[in-house]
């Protein structure tokens, strides 16, 4: 399994306000996508202090690690915040705000949705999510609202090249009013 991911800040700014991160999970390893409310200074010090709690709280369940980000982020901007867990052959999913999941296999793709809310503004009751890979070959995809919501992503497309996969996206689907990641998990040699 490997991890690839890309950031790109607002047109007019020099820090993306949004973040990513691997952390040893509970059970396995999350992958983590943070949108900072907005872009710029402030939006990455919100996303910021999410990563910094998040890793504090890595070993705690998805929802007590995003209850404690929503402490920590009171008083900020706020944060769209979406978390898996890759465990042998599922993962479990949380989020609230817009930054979206997808898993893709061979043979399908399923949106995994997040909960509305802000990280430190308005937080929902956590329910995440559990869902069996169904296949040996897998992707999980997160992106942020700066993403366009057409993006698509085949199979064949994503393990080509995952590290470039991800640039490619960022720059064909980002929108040009915001900061835009996308961040790939595939399973395998990919």
């Amino acid at each position: 399994m490997k991890t690839f991911g890309y950031c790109q800040p607002h047109p007019s700014e020099v820090i993306s306000g949004d973040a990513w991160a691997t952390l040893p999970g509970e059970k396995g390893t999350r992958v983590v996508v943070v949108d900072g409310a907005g872009h710029g200074e402030h939006a990455a010090a919100a996303a910021s202090l999410a990563l910094k709690s998040l890793s504090e709280s890595s070993r705690e369940p998805l929802a007590h690690a995003l209850e404690r980000c929503h402490r920590a982020l009171h008083g900020s901007r706020g944060a769209a915040v979406s978390v898996v867990e890759i465990i042998g052959d599922k993962l479990e999913f949380a989020g609230v705000g817009n930054v979206d999941c997808r898993l893709v296999t061979p043979t399908s793709e399923h949106r995994l949705m997040p909960q509305r809310g802000i990280i430190g503004v308005v937080l929902p009751s956590i329910r995440p999510l559990t869902m069996p890979f169904g296949s040996p070959d897998w992707a999980v995809l997160l992106f942020s609202d700066g993403i366009n919501q057409r993006f698509k992503a085949g199979w064949s497309e994503i393990v080509a090249d995952p590290a470039q996969f991800v640039v490619d996206a960022v720059q064909e689907w980002g929108r040009q009013t915001d900061d835009a990641t996308v961040v790939v998990t595939v399973s395998g040699e990919h």
